[in-house]
């Protein structure tokens, strides 16, 4: 923070936070999107976060005829627990699991009701109930529009479901600096671009939510403009409608229920799918399973120390 132009209370904290150390910042993610499940405010009662044992429950009270969460399958759940739940069954500080535990096992269980494949919805089928939540996150402002359209009663976000639930900030991209003068003095140049609010509108605008505070009031004002008009973010998109005045607050509020950050493992996810797969085929139990999951995380645990 030795450049005086860069102010770090001019940025998203929320987002900030999950890359420093020490008092210290050593990456830095230009832009950002809001992994969460999207459904009616009037279905989520402003909850944003729930415990398996909640979502399974969920789950059992909808009807026959409804499906949970669209796309939701055995390989997307055992996807939800790699990205959104790891911290539950995998203690990285420590190098230890619990794969074998009462409470995987019952996932387990619980994946194995799930289809094997999508079932394809339309958004007529969604309108009308057929769909209780979206998997998709709330990623840029035109999601924002195609949700409030989507649900024009008001929509809710609420995280995946984990013991440490909550909704989640995902990061494609983040940026760090050299340690050598010249690296540190050209890369910081090429980062101040990155966080100009230039930028942070024309390039990263239409790929997440910019995380510079004053860029963003820039977006949320140009989105308030005629999709007429060749500012707004939604020009030239078919059914389109502008934000109201209150559409720039609620998008706030989402961004300060963040919680934690994605972070997912894809060692560990093929272990989860390859053992899985002898379950849900019937050729061994739910419990050699987690044992044999629980034993090659270990190893592959044990190995990372």
């Amino acid at each position: 923070n030795s450049d005086p132009e860069f102010q770090a209370a001019d940025y998203y904290q929320e987002i900030l936070k999950y890359w420093e150390k020490d008092g210290a910042l050593y990456e830095i993610a230009p832009y950002f999107g809001i992994n969460a499940l999207i459904g009616p405010q009037s279905m989520l009662k402003g909850r944003t976060s729930w415990t398996w044992n909640d979502f399974q429950n969920f789950c059992a009270t909808l009807d026959d005829d409804v499906i949970a969460v669209r796309g939701l399958t055995r390989a997307e759940l055992l996807g939800w627990v790699n990205s959104y739940a790891l911290n539950d069954f995998v203690n990285l500080e420590e190098g230890t699991c619990s794969f074998d535990s009462d409470e995987f096992i019952s996932l387990l269980q619980f994946a194995k009701a799930m289809p094997v494949e999508e079932e394809l919805l339309e958004d007529i089928d969604i309108a009308q109930g057929r769909c209780a939540l979206l998997p998709w996150g709330l990623s840029s402002v035109r999601d924002y529009e195609y949700y409030s359209r989507l649900y024009p009663d008001g929509f809710s976000l609420i995280g995946f479901p984990a013991n440490e639930g909550g909704v989640c900030a995902v990061c494609a991209d983040t940026f760090g600096l050299g340690t050598s003068e010249d690296a540190y003095s050209g890369g910081w140049a090429f980062l101040k671009f990155l966080l100009s609010d230039e930028a942070q509108v024309e390039i990263w605008g239409e790929m997440g939510w910019p995380i510079s505070k004053s860029a963003m009031e820039t977006l949320l004002e140009d989105a308030q403009l005629s999709v007429e008009n060749e500012d707004s973010p939604f020009y030239g998109l078919e059914n389109a409608q502008p934000l109201t005045a209150n559409d720039p607050v609620r998008i706030q509020e989402y961004i300060k229920i963040i919680n934690k950050i994605y972070n997912s493992d894809d060692t560990i996810l093929a272990i989860l799918e390859e053992e899985a797969e002898s379950f849900f085929s019937g050729v061994k139990s739910e419990k050699a399973v987690a044992d044999i999951i629980q034993n090659r995380v270990g190893i592959y645990l044990a190995e990372q120390s």
